[in-house]
């Protein structure tokens, strides 16, 4: 399985360098594709219960590709409460379905095994459901005026901020109890590379506008459509290659922009111009 797992990360590797010299296509974190959410409700014995979990691809398997992806979905370790089952709803979701007859706290592994030819990867998530005696209640009867269960009004939340260099986390979070039913992971790569964007998107005309981190040392392509779009600036690309040497790649006032990559790996944007600043 291992050996699976790197011939994979080769292949992902090798697709993804479509138009690009040598290597550093793959973003530096944004490599593994993981299971959402971290966590999954509970429920009680005899109430329906269903749970959905979605693979995220987080750059593993080229855009490109992603249709020919398939996802088989797997209870790998420990049980699944007695009368819930795992459905894979379709190539990229699945659903822990049923309902519960035996009541218990109940430790589990899912495999989500991503497939492209003859090539495959795996990516794991533990849960635990605990299932109740009596009809799941979560939040305390204080929690409503009448003191009575909650009916639950769920609204999407966040919860822990992203920033450049670490995930944040979003909650489905009840505004009358504050139970949280679900969690989402916010990827910092997706939420810093659109800050970027919409730094240039607000920019006045004739600003140089300077995007930089050592955290990041590949971009991807609606960036540079942005910059492309916005012929009245200077751009300014800091970024380290893989001995993290800073480097900088200068786009000046009507430069013509190359938009025709999914990814800019450092290689790439050392193709296009770009110079050591720490020499």
């Amino acid at each position: 399985m291992r050996k699976k797992m790197v011939i994979a990360r080769i292949l992902a590797l090798m697709m993804t360098m479509t138009c690009v010299f040598g290597i550093g296509v793959i973003n530096v974190k944004a490599a593994d594709p993981f299971i959402s959410p971290t966590t999954i409700n509970n429920g009680g014995v005899g109430q329906d219960y269903s749970a959905t979990l979605t693979w995220n691809n987080n750059n593993r398997w080229p855009s490109q590709f992603l249709g020919q992806v398939v996802v088989v979905w797997s209870v790998v370790e420990g049980n699944l409460p007695a009368g819930l089952s795992l459905h894979g709803k379709d190539d990229k979701t699945a659903t822990i379905s049923g309902t519960p007859t035996t009541a218990g706290s109940y430790s589990f592994k899912v495999n989500a095994n991503s497939s492209l030819s003859h090539f495959s990867d795996d990516s794991f998530s533990s849960y635990t459901i605990t299932i109740s005696a009596e009809p799941p209640h979560v939040g305390p009867p204080s929690s409503t005026k009448t003191g009575t269960l909650c009916s639950h009004d769920y609204q999407w939340e966040t919860s822990v901020e992203p920033t450049a260099s670490t995930d944040g986390e979003a909650v489905e979070k009840c505004s009358r109890c504050g139970h949280i039913n679900r969690r989402q992971t916010i990827s910092s790569f997706s939420t810093y590379m659109q800050s970027c964007i919409d730094k240039i998107k607000k920019a006045k005309a004739g600003d140089t506008v300077i995007i930089s981190d050592e955290e990041w040392n590949s971009y991807p392509k609606s960036l540079f459509e942005a910059i492309a779009a916005r012929p009245d600036l200077t751009v300014k690309i800091q970024f380290p290659n893989e001995k993290h040497l800073m480097y900088e790649l200068t786009i000046n006032p009507n430069q013509a922009v190359d938009t025709s990559c999914d990814f800019y790996g450092y290689a790439k944007m050392i193709s296009m111009g770009a110079t050591a600043l720490n020499k």
